[in-house]
């Protein structure tokens, strides 16, 4: 048995409460222990491996236990951490008047068997664009947090105990996962609220704003094992609207990746068939890790805009929809964008970007016509070719 797959087994094991096959037991050595480590760190789920590998007791003493065990500590601990920060933040919200949604983590730790299985890297609450300012003024002054970055759809804080936590003021991202953006600017509409502040989306919206956010990291180089967990525990363990769910996934253009997200959580965690796209798919997602590595990014990137040429030129002469988040003025002042184009060119060129510019060039020189063409075939099978215009 691979390592890998040795790995789902063991996800598996831990996620379904059910014993390890024998066939991975077989499989388990002293050897193979580091390597697994390594794997499932990489995922950031090492602290479930923990588990299985505890009760089919692999777990002593020595130097490999002690750091899968020590990686256990730090999920509980992390999580009691977020969830005393995240009962602070929606209580302050909610004291002020503002409406606020959590999302990712926050909502689906509640569906898996212990909360601190699902882990998380920060915290994501999503407020309405009007309530962004008063909401930030709540987050630095009362809670003295500090802002860190502004994004396109997001402002980044560090609570004073290191949190991450992202303020997000909508949860549409332009130009990734197809139609995405047609079902998720419709997210308020769709929730509901029990206490006036804190809403839920409803099973159809928080399903489809799940399936859009695994696309958008599939379009954008990388998707964790983690969302397919996910993935699986939402198909299993929540009371699903599944025609609501459908219609949604229509009219967003992800139903074929949605299909074959599904078949891949189902082939990993139950008895489901692997197809020929679901095994491409999963050599993509294994040896991607979280976030994706650099020439998986590179190649997916290169045929999302239509070619090297054209990725290239991308990276030169961002397009006005992209650099206003940049250079906000140009929201209001869009006649000065080629005068923005030069200065991000200065930048790149004779600016503190240029190592970091020289590098991405090169990387997408290195990506050969192998790597282009799998990427071209996976995002093919899963319907996200659309081209950029």
């Amino acid at each position: 048995m691979q390592n890998e797959q040795l790995f789902l087994a063991l996800l598996r094991s831990e996620l379904m409460g059910t014993p390890l096959l024998q066939t991975a037991c077989d499989a388990l050595t002293v050897d193979v222990l580091p390597l697994l480590y390594a794997l499932a760190q990489r995922h950031d789920l090492a602290h479930l491996i923990t588990g299985a590998l505890e009760k089919a007791g692999w777990l002593g003493n020595d130097e490999v236990s002690q750091k899968f065990k020590k990686v256990r500590y730090a999920a509980v601990y992390r999580y009691e951490q977020i969830r005393y920060e995240l009962e602070t933040l929606c209580r302050e919200f909610g004291d002020a008047g503002i409406s606020y949604m959590p999302l990712k983590g926050a909502v689906l730790r509640d569906w898996y068997p212990e909360p601190w299985m699902r882990t998380s890297c920060d915290i994501d609450v999503l407020v309405k664009p009007e309530d962004l300012e008063q909401a930030t003024r709540v987050l630095t002054e009362r809670l003295g947090y500090q802002k860190h970055i502004e994004g396109t759809h997001d402002v980044a804080f560090f609570a004073p105990g290191g949190l991450h936590v992202e303020l997000h003021y909508d949860t549409v991202e332009e130009n990734r996962a197809v139609r995405a953006g047609d079902v998720l600017c419709d997210v308020w509409k769709s929730s509901s609220t029990a206490d006036g502040t804190c809403y839920r989306m409803s099973d159809a919206m928080f399903y489809f704003y799940h399936i859009a956010h695994m696309a958008k990291h599939v379009e954008v180089g990388g998707c964790g094992v983690r969302t397919f967990m996910d993935l699986w525990v939402l198909n299993h363990r929540v009371t699903a609207d599944t025609g609501a769910r459908r219609r949604l996934l229509e009219q967003g253009g992800l139903v074929p990746f949605a299909e074959a997200a599904e078949r891949l959580s189902e082939y990993w965690f139950s008895d489901g068939e692997a197809d020929e796209l679901c095994l491409l798919l999963e050599k993509f997602i294994l040896y991607g890790g979280v976030y994706g590595n650099v020439d998986t990014l590179t190649a997916v990137q290169q045929n999302r805009k239509g070619g090297r040429f054209r990725y290239l030129f991308g990276l030169v002469f961002p397009r006005y929809r992209h650099l206003k988040y940049q250079y906000p003025v140009l929201q209001q002042q869009p006649w000065l964008y080629p005068f923005c184009l030069l200065h991000r060119l200065g930048r790149k060129v004779f600016g503190k970007d240029r190592k970091r510019a020289a590098k991405k060039f090169k990387r997408v020189n290195a990506v050969d016509a192998a790597q282009r063409d799998a990427a071209a075939a996976l995002l093919h099978g899963l319907g996200l070719t659309e081209k950029e215009t």
